[in-house]
């Protein structure tokens, strides 16, 4: 219990920025219920759900190559701070097109899209923070705490966010998110965080883009980390596309029932806060990427079961299993990854990670959400398509096309961890890569 108590007092500025960005976290995520809830509501359609996806994946990606350099040039706490108050400002703007009764889809889009684009900065930027003030033994508990803050917020969002919506309205919600930023703003401003990287003048265009390559070279020209991140783009972007398309296969499944759907969605929280508390208390000498390769693999499985499911019970244990190892998986990369890259690196290896992981996700966006509602949804009701004869595994009811598809991503999943397995750059990176020094 003393080595417990000593280890968090080691890492206390990380817990200011652990409790607002927890706080924040609710409030973001109780408003993208909130849209959710809004777009099933007005269009009845997995189109709308999946073009707002896209849109938040599209300006990842285009801003994410600018992001790192000025992450990496900058004061990362500012960086976070504008970005915090530009998300408010959305939101605050969402406010008066609701109060004006204007609010309509394409606006959605657009804040989807400011979103994404302020996320771009925020990750790389609390991301290559963490390193400056925590230890490297305690990179896994903080891993694992952030797990738990991300999944608590899955809990906590749909949960207030239905009770919020039943009791009052959707702008409630917004002005609960709007709170939430102004308390993880105050948060950040108390933490410490020194600037130990030396900053660049970033104002000549040429040395911008020439930073923004030195993140793309240094990932190509080490095998182990560009092996890593092929593999999880195939991964994430698959898995995205299950993620985004949770809310309807639930909803499909449940006759449109929003309880049933928090109900899911706690319970994949819970499985994701488990897997944060037990990474939190684990050692940081594991097996990093066996255990990544392994949890990528009954994540898959998971996924798997939830494209079977045609009730709550079974949905659930999909998704418990799916957040579960999703979490073991990605705590065991950024660990490895905040261990191994340099730390004048950070900003723009996040950045152009993220940007290399995230570039299919927009395409298969605008791809899933068609092919879900004509060709998977038609084709397993119509006795002359192939997929007439997967109805033992989905069943034949409503969401029975998007529960293909989810059986469809799940098998890739686990496939990808497989082989992934038995490619040495990624099976023995820690071996391979040593410590990052400074």
């Amino acid at each position: 219990m003393k080595n417990i108590v000593n280890s968090f007092a080691e890492i206390k500025e990380y817990m200011k920025l652990w409790v607002g960005q927890t706080v924040s976290l609710v409030g973001t995520r109780m408003t993208a219920f909130a849209i959710m809830i809004w777009i099933w509501g007005e269009y009845d359609s997995a189109i709308p759900v999946t073009n707002f996806a896209f849109f938040v994946a599209a300006a990842v990606v285009l801003v994410s190559p600018f992001a790192g350099v000025l992450v990496d040039n900058n004061n990362k706490k500012f960086v976070m701070a504008v970005s915090d108050v530009i998300s408010g400002v959305a939101s605050i703007g969402l406010l008066i097109l609701i109060h004006l009764g204007i609010l309509d889809l394409w606006h959605l889009y657009v804040y989807a899209t400011v979103t994404g684009a302020v996320g771009a900065f925020q990750m790389p930027a609390f991301m290559a923070a963490i390193p400056i003030i925590v230890p490297k033994e305690h990179l896994p508990r903080v891993g694992g705490l952030m797990a738990i803050s991300k999944m608590a917020s899955r809990i906590a969002a749909p949960l207030l966010g239905a009770v919020v919506i039943r009791i009052f309205d959707f702008s409630t919600i917004l002005w609960i998110d709007v709170v939430t930023f102004i308390f993880a703003i105050i948060l950040l401003i108390a933490t410490r965080i020194p600037e130990d990287v030396k900053k660049k003048a970033i104002t000549d265009k040429l040395g911008m883009f020439d930073d923004m390559k030195k993140g793309f070279v240094y990932i190509i020209k080490n095998n182990s980390l560009f092996a890593i991140l092929i593999m999880f783009l195939i991964v994430n972007s698959i898995t995205a596309v299950a993620a985004t398309l949770m809310n309807p296969l639930v909803l499909a499944r449940t006759q449109n029932n929003e309880v049933a759907l928090a109900i899911v969605l706690a319970v994949a929280a819970v499985g994701g806060i488990l897997a944060g508390m037990y990474m939190a208390s684990v050692k940081a000498d594991f097996k990093k990427m066996h255990v990544m390769l392994v949890s990528i693999f009954l994540l898959g499985l998971g996924v798997f079961l939830m494209g079977t499911g045609q009730n709550v019970i079974i949905i659930s244990i999909g998704a418990f299993t799916m957040f579960f190892f999703a979490v073991i998986a990605s705590v065991s990369n950024t660990s490895f990854v905040q261990t191994k890259v340099r730390r004048d690196m950070l900003g723009r290896y996040f950045s152009a990670s993220n940007m290399i992981v995230q570039l299919a996700i927009p395409i298969l966006m605008i791809i899933s959400g068609p092919l879900v509602e004509y060709y998977f949804n038609i084709g397993i009701v119509n006795p002359n398509s192939f997929l007439y004869n997967l109805q033992w595994i989905v069943g034949s009811g409503e969401g029975g096309g998007i529960g293909l598809m989810f059986t469809s991503i799940g098998v890739i999943t686990a496939i990808v961890a497989v082989v992934s397995y038995f490619i040495k750059h990624i099976r023995d990176a820690e071996d391979v890569m040593v410590d990052a020094t400074e």
